[in-house]
This record gives C-alpha cells, sequence and structure tokens, in this order.
C-alpha cells in the first residue's frame, strides 16, 4: 500500500491510499492554522478507514515542488519523517497544482520502482522563501 500527499497550494491538501493498480480512497481538507496536525490526523484516519496502518506502507509518494513553500514543507516533513521512521521509500515528484491524484500516483510509481530504502525528498520551492525578518520588539 502506498501512500500520497499532495499539497498544491497552501490552502488544501490531499492524502491518498493506492496500491500498484491505482488510488482507492482519498481524503482532503482545506488546511489552516494547525495544518501539520490536520494532515497527520487525515494520514491517520484514512489509514483506519481501510483497516491499515503506517506498517503496511510500501513506500509514500509526496509533491516535491514547485509550490507554496508553507504547503511543500508541511507534506515533505510528515513524508520524509514517515519513511525514515518506517524505513521505506518516499517518491518526491516534481510538477504542479494542477497534479490530480492519479498524475502524482503515476509519476511516483516510476520514481519508486528503482528505490529499495529510505532516501529523504528535498523540497524545490521554485523560488526564494518569502520568509520575513524578525521585528525589533
Amino acid at each position: 500500500m502506498y501512500l500520497l500527499i499532495h499539497s498544491p497550494n497552501r490552502d488544501t491538501t490531499y492524502v491518498a491510499l493506492a496500491k500498484s493498480e491505482g488510488i482507492f480512497d482519498t481524503e482532503n481538507y482545506s488546511a489552516q492554522a494547525n495544518a501539520n496536525m490536520d494532515l497527520m490526523i487525515d494520514i491517520d484516519a484514512i489509514l483506519k478507514r481501510n483497516n491499515a496502518t503506517p506498517q503496511n506502507l510500501k513506500g509514500i509518494i509526496v509533491m516535491s515542488g514547485p509550490g507554496s513553500f508553507a504547503a511543500l514543507r508541511s507534506g515533505i516533513v510528515i513524508a520524509n519523517t514517515t519513511g525514515q521512521v518506517l524505513n521505506i521509500p518516499v517518491a518526491g515528484v516534481g510538477g504542479n497544482e494542477t497534479y490530480v491524484a492519479e498524475e502524482l500516483f503515476a509519476e511516483g510509481m516510476k520514481v519508486l520502482g528503482g528505490m529499495k530504502e529510505f532516501v529523504p525528498v528535498i523540497p524545490a520551492y521554485g523560488r526564494e522563501a518569502n520568509v520575513s525578518t524578525p521585528k525589533k520588539v
């Protein structure tokens, strides 16, 4: 079983479960202030709904960019952490915000095909992060 994490922008994220044949369940949500926590809750919910645990995962596919700094960071951190803890491959797929789950899955399966163990995904933001400098107090 494979987990897909796609955060096309900072307001929307979806997760999906797939087998080699394709996607069989998805969970969509609009990200709010606690995006990382919401994403973890949605991953837990989709696994439970399918009587699965993280240990059932053979790999993770995550959108690696370009895209929103915050959205990519959240998805990639969770994918990398989960992949490292479980020692499963994590495939970063570059593309664009218009990717649908099936396209992300197809591209990710090509990348996962040659992977045997965890290698961290590096985000490709597409531009410098727009991070403000700290304000003087």
